[in-house]
């Protein structure tokens, strides 16, 4: 009993970390922010660093492990592909990224109770599944409201390039504090009424 509990917690944890990475790799290419990028490349190193750990105890087992189900992996797809069509922000990454989590911890954490002979080790592996779903859904949090945040720091922009004051090509080498910094300005500039 030990074993087959043992088995079957590592092949759903390694069909939820195969998921996460799917997850992560669908919306790299459309997040905006650096640091939030950063945030996600990381996750995605951390997940695949997890999926061999699991990969090596099921082959010790002599099992090859479980995909992620197709059809949760085309609407998982289907849905971040419509939501992006729809708003393309790091807000609406940040908000798939939130109830994938959330899902996944879900799903772990019943798995967890279910296969509750399962030895230590696979646990100990289910349970940092869990730590990393549970600390990037709060990492991303930061980022639920960001499209506001962005869309001014665009206005700003593009009122300093119709001024002349920036070249085009140079604004999207400015740095975050760069971006903060001239939005500051400018929202300084214009209470004391000196840009309108």
């Amino acid at each position: 009993m030990i074993e087959k509990d043992t088995v079957r917690l590592l092949r759903e944890c390694d069909a939820g970390v195969k998921m996460g990475i799917s997850s992560i790799s669908d919306v790299l290419d459309y997040v905006h922010c650096d640091a939030f990028r950063t945030t996600l490349t990381e996750c995605k190193a951390d997940h695949e660093k997890l999926d061999r750990e699991i990969a090596q105890l099921l082959h010790n087992y002599r099992d090859d492990g479980k995909s992620p189900n197709p059809m949760a992996k085309a609407m998982s797809f289907a849905k971040t592909s419509v939501k992006l069509a729809m708003k393309d922000s790091d807000a609406t990454i940040a908000d798939l990224m939130t109830d994938g989590c959330n899902m996944g911890v879900k799903s772990l954490a019943k798995y967890l109770n279910q296969y509750k002979a399962a030895d230590e080790s696979s646990k100990g592996i289910a349970k940092r599944l869990i730590d990393l779903e549970q600390k990037l859904a709060v990492d991303v949090q930061q980022y639920l409201g960001a499209n506001r945040q962005r869309t001014a720091k665009a206005m700003c922009c593009r009122f300093l390039v119709s001024r002349s004051c920036l070249r085009h090509d140079s604004i999207f080498r400015l740095s975050f504090s760069a971006k903060y910094h001239i939005l500051t300005l400018y929202d300084f500039l214009r209470q004391r009424r000196l840009i309108r």
